[in-house]
C-alpha cells in the first residue's frame, strides 16, 4: 500500500535532487580555482599547459555527472509518486553524487604531482571513482525496478516497457570492467575508458528510438 503523497511533496524530492547535483557539479571546478593564487607569476596559458590533466579531468567529470543527472531526470519523468524505498534509493544516489567532486579532485591531484614522487599516477582514486559510478548506475536501475513492481508509482502514460534499465546495467558492468583494468594494470590512462560511456549512450539512444521508448 502506497501512502498518499502530495504533488508538492514529490516536486520537493525532485527539486532537492536537482539542487544537490547542481552543487556537486559546481564543486568540480574548485581544484581549478586552487591552481591560482595571489602570488601567481605564471600566465594563464602556462597554468593551463602545466596543469592540463586537471582541466581534462574536470571536463570528463563534468560530462559524466551531467550525463548521470540527465538519466536521473529521465527516470523521474516516468514517476508520478514515491514511497519509502524510492526515497531511500534516491538519497543513497545523492550521497554518491556528493562524493564525486572529492574523488575527481583526488584523481586530478595525483596526476599533477611530480612524476618522480612515489604516489604519482596512483590508480586508487580512479578505481574508487569508477566504483562509485557503478553503484550509482545500480541504484538507478533499482529505482526503475521499484517502479516496475509498483505501478501506482508511475506517472500517467508510463508503460512497463518504458522502464528499461539495460543501459544502466551496461554502464555498471562497463565501469566495473574499467575499474578492474585500472587496478590490475596500474595505469591511469585507463581513465580515458570513460569515453566509452559516450559510445554506450549513443548505442542505447538508437535502441530506444528503434523500440519507441524513452532514452534513459
Amino acid at each position: 500500500m502506497v501512502i498518499n503523497r502530495t504533488e508538492r511533496g514529490f516536486d520537493r524530492v525532485v527539486n532537492f535532487s536537482d539542487a544537490v547535483v547542481a552543487i556537486a557539479i559546481t564543486l568540480l571546478v574548485l581544484p581549478l580555482i586552487d591552481l591560482l593564487n595571489d602570488e601567481q607569476t605564471e600566465t594563464l596559458g602556462e597554468v593551463i599547459s602545466k596543469n592540463g590533466s586537471a582541466f581534462v579531468a574536470y571536463l570528463i567529470a563534468f560530462s559524466v555527472l551531467a550525463g548521470y543527472w540527465r538519466m536521473h531526470h529521465q527516470i523521474y519523468e516516468l514517476i508520478g509518486n514515491y514511497d519509502g524505498w524510492l526515497m531511500r534509493l534516491n538519497l543513497a544516489w545523492l550521497l554518491l553524487v556528493v562524493l564525486l567532486p572529492f574523488l575527481s579532485a583526488s584523481f586530478s591531484s595525483y596526476q599533477s604531482r611530480d612524476p618522480n614522487s612515489p604516489d604519482y599516477g596512483d590508480t586508487l582514486p580512479l578505481v574508487l571513482y569508477l566504483l562509485t559510478l557503478a553503484l550509482m548506475s545500480a541504484l538507478m536501475a533499482l529505482m526503475l525496478l521499484v517502479v516496475r513492481l509498483r505501478p501506482e508509482l508511475r506517472a500517467p502514460g508510463t508503460e512497463t516497457r518504458y522502464l528499461d534499465s539495460w543501459r544502466l546495467i551496461a554502464f555498471m558492468i562497463y565501469e566495473l570492467i574499467v575499474a578492474a583494468v585500472a587496478q590490475i594494470s596500474g595505469k591511469t590512462w585507463v581513465a580515458w575508458g570513460l569515453l566509452g560511456l559516450v559510445v554506450l549512450s549513443a548505442l542505447f539512444a538508437l535502441r530506444a528510438r528503434r523500440l519507441g521508448i524513452p532514452a534513459i
